[in-house]
């Protein structure tokens, strides 16, 4: 069957070759066998179940946690003549309806899906009923610990597997220590899988953590040295803005990017980096996964990384056409204790989780439904808004709450008029939310990011929101749209038993405790001065490698700064004291 495989990869996707670890994948699944296969970014996952699935007949599903990323996928199926559908929360329903349809009479071959839309028993059962023969999990790293609180609905895709007992299971992702393999195995239910496992270790990559108390400069510098187009990453909304625009004013292209811009707006920033109008991107996390830039030269972190998988991950969004990239750290002295407090931060103490649910529980006054904005929160429970927005988030992966606001979340709007009612105003506000908003808002409504029409109206968000509520007076139309800066949520009638809490507690200890490790290996990372840098970080990865010969360490850059066993001993002293110091547990 590999020369059918071959054939197909010919016709289809016009290479002559798979690469080894893809035909290793390929040759298990035709076999019969189930995968977990680890590729580095860039390594073509998805040519590794595209193909097989049109072998194996039926219908391929595919789990990925992110619209962009399903719509890409698709996309290049539907160019190669390949049937495929992303079915996704802003679909209208008539249109999921048409699409499951055509699944249903053979004409779909590809269904990608995000795993919260299997927690739905009406979506699981129209499934049931699909002649699915393959099932990847793309990303599946978030099946762990590590991913908990990335996208805690993939712990329960392996609730499938009775519904689809003619399916094979493959899991892929780009980064999975030994524990995280474990849990991808376990939660997924994979049956004797194959484990296929490109090597991480890319010898196209020259590693270095530059030393400096001004980090600006030294960013100023590299970028003037450095060709080609890069990523700048950054650790906060704020951070993306103000380094972004340091760079325009020193002549650089650079624009920023992270999750709060409205969606049009980022996509237009992506194009413009993609078709080099923009040479740098400053960005959070949220910027990378799934976009594929093979002359990526070079990825900076302007901010510390906490976590080896995120780093992995970013840095290997630069140098995949295989020439020479870099991956560059800048570091400054205080840089140790903001690590920490960013740990702190992400996995505030139990206490705190407990006070702020208690806190909301008393404002809510026994009412399940509570308006309030973060800050006001914030201010009752003397937290950070970050803090006190990872606890939320926390808490509703757990169940315990849920919350939206207008900021992150799509509103509902459906008209109550017909459309002759629409077309006899003049107004060209409502006239826009006509054009907008389509055939569906007449029919079973629509789901929308009022940010993202903000944004493509080019007025502010109040502004739409108080047009929406006009109209609703007016009995045109009903939505679900929140005010500017206005959270709501939504709590339990009866506040969750003792044995919950403590399940929680214990669930957070090691979370909190993992987060932590992480946090250690990466500061050994950027302080340590006499191990080859990717040997350094392979280590986590259970792969070890010869020293490379060419990163910051391996060229001599520190020989002069040897370190001496009494500095050795004072940074071991400090470094305990600072792991032990409460202040970094918050």
């Amino acid at each position: 069957m590999m020369e059918e495989a071959k054939k197909i990869l010919r016709e289809y996707w016009g290479y002559a070759e798979f690469r080894p670890a893809q035909e290793a994948v390929v040759r298990a699944l035709l076999a019969g066998r189930e995968v977990l296969a680890l590729l580095p970014t860039g390594g073509g996952k998805s040519i590794c179940y595209q193909v097989p699935g049109l072998l194996r007949g039926g219908i391929t599903l595919v789990i990925s946690p992110l619209i962009a990323l399903m719509r890409d996928q698709v996309e290049g199926l539907t160019r190669r003549n390949l049937p495929a559908v992303a079915i996704d929360s802003t679909l209208p329903a008539s249109l999921r309806e048409k699409w499951f349809s055509a699944a249903e009479e053979g004409k779909i071959r590809y269904l990608y899906v995000a795993p919260e839309r299997l927690l739905i028993p009406s979506f699981r059962e129209r499934l049931s009923k699909l002649p699915i023969r393959l099932v990847a999990v793309d990303e599946a790293h978030c099946i762990s610990q590590w991913g908990h609180d990335f996208r805690a609905s993939y712990l329960r895709i392996g609730e499938l597997r009775p519904l689809l007992p003619e399916a094979l299971f493959i899991a892929l992702t780009a980064t999975a220590t030994a524990r995280i393999r474990k849990d991808i195995i376990q939660y997924l239910g994979l049956r004797d899988p194959v484990l296929v496992q490109q090597p991480f270790y890319r010898s196209n990559f020259y590693y270095a953590v530059v030393y400096d108390i001004d980090k600006e400069k030294r960013l100023i510098q590299s970028l003037s040295k450095l060709k080609g187009s890069g990523i700048v990453y950054v650790s906060s909304r704020r951070a993306s803005l103000q380094v972004a625009e340091k760079l325009r004013e020193r002549g650089f292209r650079a624009a920023p990017y992270h999750a709060g811009m409205p969606a049009t707006q980022r996509a237009e920033i992506q194009e413009a980096w993609q078709r080099e109008r923009v040479r740098i991107i400053v960005a959070t996390s949220a910027f990378g996964m799934g976009i594929d830039k093979p002359n990526t030269r070079f990825v900076i972190h302007y901010d510390l990384s906490a976590e080896p998988e995120a780093y992995f991950q970013e840095i290997g969004r630069a140098g995949r056409d295989g020439e020479l990239a870099y991956a560059i750290t800048l570091y400054a002295p205080r840089d140790a204790e903001i690590l920490w407090e960013k740990v702190g931060e992400k996995y505030p103490s139990y206490e705190v989780l407990l006070r702020i649910y208690g806190t909301l529980y008393q404002l809510g006054s026994g009412s399940k439904r509570l308006r309030l904005s973060l800050s006001e929160l914030a201010m009752h429970t003397k937290v950070s808004l970050y803090k006190l927005w990872r606890v939320l988030h926390l808490l509703s992966q757990e169940e315990f709450l849920a919350w939206r606001s207008e900021a992150d979340s799509r509103a509902y709007l459906r008209s109550l008029v017909p459309p002759a009612t629409w077309h006899s105003t003049t107004d060209e506000m409502v006239r826009w939310i006509l054009r907008l908003g389509g055939a569906p808002l007449f029919q079973e409504g629509v789901y929308v990011d009022l940010s993202d029409w903000a944004y493509q109206l080019k007025i502010p968000y109040e502004r739409l929101y108080e047009a929406l509520n006009e109209l609703k007076r007016k009995g045109w139309l009903t939505h679900t749209a929140l005010p500017k800066d206005t959270t709501e949520f939504i709590l339990p009638s009866v506040f969750p038993s003792p044995t919950l809490w403590q399940a929680l507690r214990h669930k957070y200890k090691i979370l909190r405790s993992e987060a932590q490790a992480r946090g250690r290996f990466m500061l050994g990372y950027y302080q340590q001065r006499e191990v080859c840098r990717p040997q350094y970080l392979l280590r986590y990865f259970e792969e070890e490698i010869a020293p490379c010969g060419q990163c910051d360490v391996c060229k001599g850059y520190y020989e002069v700064q040897k370190t001496t066993i009494e500095e050795k001993v004072q940074a071991a002293e400090w470094l305990s004291k600072e792991l032990t110091t409460p202040r970094f547990v918050h």
